[in-house]
């Protein structure tokens, strides 16, 4: 079934810089089944998840220190997330529960004050349980205003009688591990529209702030989803999704659409964290050393791949590319064909020199302990190859036990503490989009005006947006994950003073 678009349609999509063959392809994804993967089993230490011994820190820790020296490094923080959400009451005690705790949340005297402002008193507040006016001051515009915030810039942190937001903490914890030998350091952001001057104008005193405080300039940039990523929707009757006026409805293209952010940076090595996952300073130092051994390990199987590559380029020896086995059965389990070795010569450099020479990506994951989220799996791929995948738990097929139970065994979590390598051999940027797995997209069903609704969502971005990257699983401590998805995470230790 296809769409004849009328000439409204085609202005509202060539704003959106999307084609009409792009649009097409749209409804027909919308329109098939869910394509789901096929789980084989769950990686684990030793099948696809490797650790780093404690006897190669220094070294790794070195490489990262002389590569962040020459500036290569930068920082990835997908910071878009609603503040919003961390107050979304799921039990009708959360409020006397915050009341209860309020002064060991960093915004205590901010809402002391703004309480003071409009009459009251928290400890009155607290006394007579007049929880109704406590979230009006903690959320309403005539107070706090924390739920019109973006996360990033949510006070997280107390220290003394200041807070930081995450936003800060992670310019900080950038400075501390990416810092070059002109004490710069290199930090981009992707925002929403209706946010990015706020961040600007926190920005201004930060600069000011780390520039005295510990000598470093920062070099931070913002970005925001583009219009051209942004996704149609069906109708319950399997039509584009319309407004009142006819006009078609866009929904935005989830944190797979930030790819193309990413490919924007043409960055060398960047480190990837989310807006919600940094911890106070004093609980810092765990996560600081594990962003520098990944980076470490980064740049040392980089440079193993630029061997393999220029080897392979420059003999007709077969020992070049029997060479460059050994590196991609213990870095990238799973890449060598079982036929290897009655491969022609020559179409064997060729299939190496394609398996090596593309993004490289170092994944640390943590023992699972029941957060939400994905992690690594086994997966069948389509030409029945097997592939290590960082897989969601919305990707997995619903209806079918024996692939939920391959879900439920993993052993370890994606906490989303990636080191990326972007530029080849010749640093040159690669084309991230050539890498993209586009049969790994979302299809879920919502309700939008009251009817149901049919959506679409791009291939997450550390799921199908970096499918046919070389990827290396690494085990890495829990203490490197410090998320905070509700208000009351931020009374977990690792948030505390």
């Amino acid at each position: 079934m296809t769409v004849a678009w009328s000439e409204k349609d085609r202005h509202q999509l060539d704003a959106r810089g999307i084609s009409i063959d792009a649009a097409d392809q749209q409804l027909r994804m919308l329109r098939q089944p869910s394509h789901h993967p096929h789980l084989i089993r769950p990686g684990r230490v030793d099948d696809g998840i490797q650790q780093i011994p404690e006897r190669d820190h220094g070294r790794l820790l070195e490489i990262h220190h002389h590569a962040a020296q020459r500036g290569r490094w930068s920082k990835f923080v997908p910071a878009s997330g609603a503040a919003s959400r961390m107050f979304a009451w799921k039990d009708p005690q959360d409020l006397r529960r915050l009341a209860e705790h309020l002064d060991r949340f960093a915004f205590y005297a901010e809402l002391e004050s703004v309480a003071s402002r409009n009459g009251h008193t928290l400890s009155e507040l607290r006394a007579t349980h007049d929880d109704a006016t406590l979230e009006a001051l903690l959320l309403g515009e005539s107070g706090l205003g924390l739920s019109e915030l973006p996360k990033a810039l949510l006070p997280f942190h107390a220290y003394g009688s200041t807070n930081r937001t995450s936003f800060e903490e992670h310019l900080r914890e950038a400075a501390a591990c990416f810092a070059d030998h002109q004490q710069q350091c290199h930090a981009h952001f992707t925002v929403s529209p209706e946010h990015q001057h706020r961040f600007e104008n926190w920005l201004v005193s930060l600069v000011r702030d780390l520039r005295s405080e510990i000598g470093v300039r920062l070099d931070v940039g913002f970005s925001q989803q583009k219009p051209s990523t942004d996704l149609l929707a069906l109708d319950q009757q399997g039509e584009p999704l319309r407004d009142d006026d006819g006009s078609l409805v866009f929904r935005p293209g989830g944190h797979g659409a930030l790819l193309e952010n990413l490919s924007d940076l043409g960055a060398d090595l960047v480190f990837v964290k989310n807006v919600d996952n940094i911890a106070h300073a004093n609980r810092r130092a765990v996560a600081d050393h594990w962003i520098k051994v990944l980076g470490g390990y980064l740049i040392h199987l980089q440079t193993e791949i630029h061997r393999c590559l220029a080897s392979l380029q420059t003999t007709q020896d077969v020992q070049a590319w029997r060479d460059a086995d050994p590196l991609l059965h213990h870095a990238f389990t799973g890449l060598i064909d079982e036929d290897a070795d009655s491969t022609d010569p020559a179409q064997q450099r060729q299939r190496l020199q394609q398996r090596l020479d593309r993004p490289l990506r170092i994944c640390g994951v943590v023992p699972n302990e029941g957060e939400p989220g994905g992690g690594p799996f086994w997966v069948r791929q389509s030409d029945q190859s097997l592939s290590l995948q960082i897989i969601e738990s919305a990707e997995v097929a619903p209806q079918d036990p024996d692939q939920q139970e391959i879900f439920a065994a993993a052993t370890h979590f994606n906490p989303v503490f990636m080191a990326l390598g972007l530029r080849d051999a010749a640093d040159r940027p690669y084309p991230l989009q050539d890498y993209v797995d586009n049969q790994r997209f979302f299809l879920t069903s919502k309700t939008a005006a009251g009817q149901p609704i049919r959506v679409l969502e791009r291939p997450g971005l550390w799921n199908g947006s970096m499918a046919d990257w070389n990827t290396v699983f690494v085990e890495v401590p829990q203490a490197v994950f410090s998320p905070v998805k509700t208000v009351f995470d931020l009374l977990r230790p690792e948030h505390q003073p």
